[in-house]
């Protein structure tokens, strides 16, 4: 354990870094933090978040100043809660400076100087995606209509930031865990607010559960959230009337030292467990102790000795190198495919553009043989009126002179035939290219895991004919299909997902009850999921579960708010010719859902 404790000034900004960010890495500056005002900025390379605003437009641009931050890389602004001292320069600040205003759901209605601002609101739980950042909320506990903190992550960096509660809620304390920047509420000294003129209601009121976590409290906390990752921790919020900065740094100080003298004597003693993390299901770290800085997103597997935590870390680190470097190849095979395809496209759409004039050589032939009596051979072209217009203009007809006008007429009869055979070849031909193009229903989703299920995208790709087959040396033998994924839900039901097209067909159209439930996501590749209900209806907790994973599996697993189709099996149908994996289907609800890797990993049972 390794963290500087320090008190925000109130009167003055800070930052905790100065150099460079480094790739991944997260930033904290503190304009200001007390009951005149709050406004802090989470800066990553991509962009930066402001948290609260409760400072004027010229005090917040002056202390931004000089930090050195430039207010237009502000990406969002978020709010912990309605407090004037945390909104009170929201609406000026967004005429100045637009940017989207993130808040949860209530907070902006609760009071009349927000009431007007546009906001996009989130319920604690929720996660936002902001410059390269994820925003994991969770409750607080304040005298306000829903009170938030935040966890925000970087790609190898965390930041927790809680003010403005009377107490650590357990769903909080988690999330926070681990942070390398951690600012944490130390807001008053009990005596010196006992002994102060502020009424007992207000002081009741301060040191209540949905008040202000006093200098003991935040100590205490902070043992538990603190750990070896941890290497800044901000003392917010400090009163001015009812603390002092060295009583709240003495007794964070106080508490992290008696923490760090029992994690030496744990240590001196022998009392460690070697702890693997993992994200994504690929192995990110090692550590002597479980760390919870990356949330739900990290899997920790303890092992029984430090050479057994090694050699699993290097050998899955190998295989997963290994996995990567040919799974780019096979991409890349599929990309190419891809493009051979769209330059085909880009020809037939040319062509069938020229096919457009085809009604032109009729209405030159028809032309033609109207005025069949007026033409010789040897003409170029003649004048005529165009029955085919409303007011029958004059219009020119060219000819060919070496061809009689019957030659003429029956030339362009031939150019209309032609071109009306073409149009209607070339629509055909570039729908099924454009049916091809969608090569990522094959390569996009589908999780290898093993050499195995790269071994089945390659031949889906070949059966499909966008890769040739290899033909070196002897045949080889195609390994046994393997099972689909399996899960299963908290109430005990089974659910099971297919890896790739082809078992997508097999699960849906052979292994499936007609009365189980088929899950997937609406309008994008991805896993056909099913709900046994062999023993019943399936609840309403396992559906949203299977389809959360509908979300997982599919090509929508990086993005938000995603539709999930849900219907029974009878009601999905294969059309005669399709490709793999292609189905239709009718009497279906939509559920509305989010990629969940963490629900996918703890249900996984295969």
């Amino acid at each position: 354990m390794n963290a500087t404790v320090q008190p925000n000034n109130t009167d003055a900004p800070g930052a905790l870094q100065t150099a460079p960010l480094e790739r991944g890495r997260l930033r904290l500056h503190i304009l200001a933090s007390g009951s005149k005002g709050n406004c802090a900025l989470v800066e990553s390379e991509q962009g930066i978040v402001m948290i609260d605003n409760g400072l004027s437009r010229k005090a917040a641009l002056s202390r931004m100043a000089e930090l050195g931050v430039d207010a237009g890389r502000i990406a969002a602004i978020v709010l912990t809660h309605e407090h004037t001292d945390h909104v009170s320069g929201l609406g000026v600040w967004l005429r100045s400076f637009p940017a989207p205003l993130y808040a949860s759901r209530g907070t902006v209605a609760a009071r009349a100087s927000t009431r007007d601002l546009e906001a996009r609101e989130f319920d604690p739980g929720d996660c936002l995606e902001i410059a390269g950042m994820r925003l994991h909320t969770f409750s607080t506990s304040h005298d306000v209509t829903n009170p938030v903190g935040f966890l925000i992550e970087g790609a190898n960096d965390a930041v927790g930031f809680i003010t403005d509660t009377g107490y650590v809620p357990s769903g909080a304390a988690h999330a926070l865990r681990g942070a390398r920047i951690l600012a944490l509420e130390s807001n008053h000294d009990l005596p010196m607010l006992r002994h102060s003129s502020y009424p007992r209601s207000v002081q009741d009121r301060i040191a209540s559960t949905e008040g202000h976590l006093s200098n003991a409290q935040a100590s205490k906390e902070a043992i538990t959230l603190v750990d070896s990752h941890t290497e800044h921790l901000v003392a917010m919020h400090i009163s001015q009337e009812n603390n002092r900065p060295s009583l709240a740094v003495r007794g964070l100080a106080g508490s992290l030292g008696a923490a760090l003298d029992a994690l030496r004597a744990r240590i001196d003693s022998g009392d460690f467990t070697p702890v693997m993390i993992s994200i994504d299901g690929m192995p990110k770290d090692f550590t002597f102790q479980p760390v919870y800085q990356y949330g739900s997103r990290a899997e920790l597997t303890e092992f029984s000795s430090f050479s057994e935590l090694l050699d699993t870390f290097y050998r899955k680190k190998d295989q997963q190198e290994n996995l990567r470097r040919r799974s780019a190849d096979l991409t890349r095979t599929a990309k190419t495919a891809r493009d051979r395809l769209l330059r085909k496209i880009a020809a037939r759409e040319q062509e069938l553009l020229e096919t457009e004039k085809r009604e032109e050589y009729r209405r030159r032939g028809d032309l033609i043989t109207a005025n069949m009596y007026r033409l010789k051979r040897g003409m170029r072209s003649f004048e005529a009126q165009d029955y085919y217009e409303s007011d029958c203009p004059t219009v020119t007809v060219p000819l060919d002179e070496r061809k009689t006008p019957q030659q003429n007429a029956a030339y362009n009869y031939k150019l209309y035939n032609k071109a009306k055979t073409a149009n209607r070849m070339l629509t055909e031909l570039i729908a099924a290219a454009l049916s091809d193009m969608d090569i990522h229903s094959i390569t996009e989703y589908s999780r290898a895991e093993c050499d195995r299920d790269l071994a089945d995208i390659r031949r889906e790709l070949v059966n499909a004919g966008y890769i040739k087959e290899k033909t070196q040396g002897k045949r080889q033998k195609q390994p046994a299909a393997r099972k689909p994924l399996r899960f299963v839900s908290d109430s005990g039901t089974e659910i099971l997902v297919g890896r790739g097209n082809v078992q997508n067909d097999e699960l849906t159209l052979h292994i499936a009850r007609r009365t189980d439930l088929w899950l997937h996501v609406q309008k994008l590749p991805g896993s056909h999921v099913i709900v046994s209900q062999a023993d019943g209806e399936a609840d309403e907790e396992t559906i949203r579960q299977a389809a959360a994973l509908a979300a997982t599996y599919s090509q929508a697993k990086t993005g938000g708010k995603v539709a999930v189709d849900c219907t029974q099996v009878r009601f999905v149908k294969k059309p005669s010719g399709a490709k793999p994996g292609r189905v239709i289907y009718t009497d279906y609800r939509t559920i509305i859902t989010a990629a969940d890797e963490a629900l996918a990993e703890r249900l996984r049972k295969d």
